[in-house]
């Protein structure tokens, strides 16, 4: 898991970091919304941006890949954010 973090490493500098980093709090709402997240959701979220900028890119649809990968694996995903903020 630390491994996983490491690459994860430019999120200390997120705006919220310090102010997370250290307490105690409860994923289960995130985890619990992540895994509902539909495919049809994140299709609408994809399209949602305008089209000369989709085609620019692929930018988005690698976002679109990583929310689907990240509900497949949100146990693991918050695993590695809690190893990020103790």
């Amino acid at each position: 898991m630390a491994d996983k973090a490491e690459s994860f490493r430019f999120l200390e500098q997120h705006v919220f970091y310090n102010c997370l980093r250290g307490g105690s709090l409860n994923f289960g709402p995130f985890k619990e919304k992540l895994g509902a997240l539909a495919d049809e959701r994140i299709r609408g979220y994809v399209h949602a941006v305008p089209a000369e900028w989709r085609n620019r890119s692929d930018f988005c649809g690698q976002v679109g890949d990583y929310l689907r990968e990240a509900r497949q694996q949100r146990e693991d995903l918050v695993n590695c954010i809690k190893h990020m903020l103790r």
